[in-house]
């Protein structure tokens, strides 16, 4: 079975720079300057954010819902990332 957890992209005004946070993994808070950065960010840092907030959730696959807020290039997607280690 795969859980699903969404993540809110925005660009900083001021810098440019990709933000990516969710209300579904609390402590998510990642900066990048590209997709694939944040991409990379989130494969380091969502797995151990997710066990520590969810530790009921079995290690198995999950999907990961970008949504960006208004930003004129960026879509909606969402990928599969595997929760185990």
């Amino acid at each position: 079975m795969a859980y699903s957890f969404s993540v809110e992209l925005v660009v900083c005004e001021e810098t440019g720079v990709l933000v990516a946070t969710s209300d579904d993994i609390p402590g998510l808070v990642l900066e990048a300057e590209t997709f694939g950065g944040i991409m990379d960010a989130l494969i380091d840092c969502a797995p151990e954010l997710i066990r520590q907030n969810h530790p009921d959730l079995p290690e198995d696959e999950y999907c990961v819902s970008f949504a960006p807020v208004r930003h004129p290039v960026l879509r909606s997607c969402t990928t599969a990332l595997a929760l185990a280690a």
